[in-house]
């Protein structure tokens, strides 16, 4: 496969076709009724028997490629496992949409991004002070959380005085201030800055995560007040490159805490969202396989994923040892297991949104597959 500029078509045309070529290894596309304006009914099932051994049905619309699961419908309680054949079809797309060409521009601007990142830094910096004033703050949410300074503000959050109690699936007690780190190592290996530097820190309270604290940012909520507006939604007012990268960190994390108090923005003179940060990420990255879906929407819900972002996906998971060695500290091996399965999904259906099980079943190990959905608030799942 290859593109051919002498085709006459848009770069992101014929990028489009060789990801639905790739898929079409696994995927039988379902004949539209004449006059139809959408999916054939059979697009909506999910491996259809109606569609044959081995194969999988799904839609297309135009250029837009439609994912072979229904991820906007309601999900059964149980779903039938794969065979191995249709396994080793989704393995062989995706393998074949992993080593598709993409735009020199694109990558060449990554590879800028990721030569002027100064994360790796900055976390190496706040892992190196040693902090010589300590607040604590008010208002804070289940767990203690002190600022400390010396240079460099950070919002600390101990282990020791986190909260015992479990109110997420697969979010054991005690373990929400090693996700703040991972989230934070995830969006470094995307070169994305929307989650500032965390690092681990030893203090007066024992180990704990250590946010670079974002001076001159107002969360969601404060902005609410400010504003009297009680529905205030920055989703809807960040630029389209910010939105694009917050959705794919909300999907790639599986965040089920973000409201208002869980993100910052900065504005300008014309009150313009010109830059956010994701803060709060202990919420996230559930060790529980069968979480699918998050408490709150991105700002691209069901959204085609940019050539950016389809790109960084392809980073991510050709470089998924080297990922999960820096992550291995922080998270259990099924919630690191769950990361890259979604990243996976994302990059084979081309669309942002929540996930239904088939397609997290069909790019996890086999230990760690599940026969339902299980929902956020299931805590003893």
């Amino acid at each position: 496969m290859g593109l051919k500029p002498t085709l006459g078509r848009s770069f992101e045309t014929q990028v489009k076709d060789l990801q639905r070529r790739a898929r079409d290894a696994a995927l039988r596309p379902v004949p539209q009724a004449a006059g139809s304006t959408g999916p054939a009914p059979e697009a909506r099932l999910q491996f259809s028997q109606r569609s044959g051994a081995g194969q999988a049905a799904y839609g297309t619309g135009g250029d837009e490629l439609v994912s072979p699961f229904d991820t906007s419908a309601t999900m059964p309680t149980n779903q039938r496992t794969l065979s191995q054949e249709e396994m080793a079809r989704i393995q062989q797309a995706l393998h074949e949409v992993l080593n598709a060409p993409v735009d020199i521009n694109i990558q060449q601007e990554l590879e800028k991004l990721r030569a002027a990142d100064t994360t790796a830094s900055m976390r190496k910096h706040i892992e190196t002070t040693t902090f010589t004033s300590r607040k604590l703050i008010q208002g804070g949410g289940i767990n203690f959380a002190f600022e400390l300074r010396n240079g460099v503000p950070v919002i600390y959050k101990p282990a020791q005085f986190q909260s015992r109690e479990k109110i997420r699936a697969g979010i054991e007690p005690s373990t929400q201030w090693r996700r703040e780190i991972a989230a934070s190592l995830v969006a470094e290996h995307l070169t994305i800055s929307l989650i500032p530097p965390t690092a681990r820190i030893e203090n007066i309270n024992g180990e704990g995560s250590a946010q670079l604290m974002k001076e001159g940012f107002l969360t969601g909520k404060k902005m609410s007040a400010i504003l009297k507006d009680p529905f205030f939604d920055a989703r809807k007012l960040v630029t389209d490159e910010i939105a694009e990268d917050w959705q794919l960190l909300e999907d790639l994390l599986l965040e089920t805490d973000r409201h208002q108090s869980n993100y910052m923005i900065r504005v300008n003179d014309q009150n313009k969202v010109i830059e956010l940060a994701l803060i709060d990420n202990g919420l996230c990255l559930s060790a529980n396989p069968g979480v699918l879906k998050k408490r709150h929407n991105g700002p691209r819900e069901m959204h085609s994923i940019g050539l950016k972002n389809l790109q960084r996906l392809r980073h991510m998971i050709s470089h998924q040892a080297e990922i999960e060695r820096d992550l291995e500290p922080y998270l259990e091996n099924a919630a690191v297991a769950g990361l890259f399965a979604r990243a996976k999904a994302l990059l084979m259906r081309g669309t942002y949104g929540n996930f239904v099980l088939e397609e997290i079943n069909s790019h996890l190990p086999p230990n760690f597959k599940m026969s339902r959905q299980v929902y956020d608030y299931e805590i003893n799942e």
